[in-house]
């Protein structure tokens, strides 16, 4: 199990590298991350055996256009599960009174844009961590496989309903080339193959389709799912 362990921690930490960037990456590659590995051992790795789902030091904007860095993001639709590893460790150490107001705040923000934010205590971790087993099997358990599937979509495809989530109206392939620098002929084949997904649907045109709109059925989920 262990040596199974670090293999896949090896695997899914270089992942979580090559997807990030910017101050993201610096809090993957450095600094005391022991309270994190410590919870992917003795919780997350009991009680899943992967790490499907699982983003460490996930970026998000709080309701005042401020980023914050969550040490775990479980988003597996339709949950948006936020983590966080607290105690005498890492995080410990440059508390303050601001920092606490602060955190407190940012989570009560993230909660009412619809996250479910657990803070663990590193002691907990360490000595209890069967304890947050349960809750997380219970959590988890509830939701999984309820609602429907979310589609699978690569970088561009995110980009693309991103976009038509900030702008709030049908968008079209030339939004599409200014906002993802590709070619005309390549954002109208993404268009499409989107609405094949039934991820967006036709808007304006008759003889060619000149705009599109996402599906009311899936608005809900990429509002939350692909919200900057």
């Amino acid at each position: 199990m262990k040596n199974s362990f670090d293999r896949e921690l090896g695997l899914y930490l270089e992942r979580q590298v090559a997807e990030s960037t910017g101050e993201r990456r610096r809090r993957l590659t450095g600094g005391n991350r022991h309270a994190e590995t410590l919870f992917l051992r003795n919780v997350w790795w009991p009680m899943c055996g992967n790490f499907d789902y699982l983003h460490a030091e996930w970026e998000v904007s709080d309701l005042w256009k401020g980023v914050r860095y969550l040490d775990f993001a479980y988003l597996r639709y339709p949950l948006r599960i936020g983590i966080e590893i607290e105690g005498f460790g890492p995080h410990a150490k440059h508390a303050d009174r601001g920092k606490f107001a602060d955190d407190h705040l940012r989570a009560a923000a993230l909660t009412a844009e619809g996250w479910i934010i657990l803070r663990f205590s590193y002691d907990t971790v360490n000595e209890h961590p069967e304890r947050i087993r349960q809750l997380l099997t219970l959590l988890i358990g509830r939701w999984t496989g309820i609602g429907e599937k979310a589609p699978v979509l690569d970088e561009l495809d995110k980009k693309i309903v991103r976009l038509a989530v900030k702008l709030q109206r049908p968008i079209t392939p030339g939004q599409v080339c200014e906002m993802a620098g590709v070619c005309a002929q390549t954002a109208r084949r993404r268009l499409k193959e989107l609405t094949d997904k039934r991820v967006f649907r036709p808007h304006g045109g008759v003889t060619r389709i000149r705009s599109y709109e996402l599906c009311t059925e899936n608005e809900r989920m990429f509002q939350w799912m692909y919200h900057e």
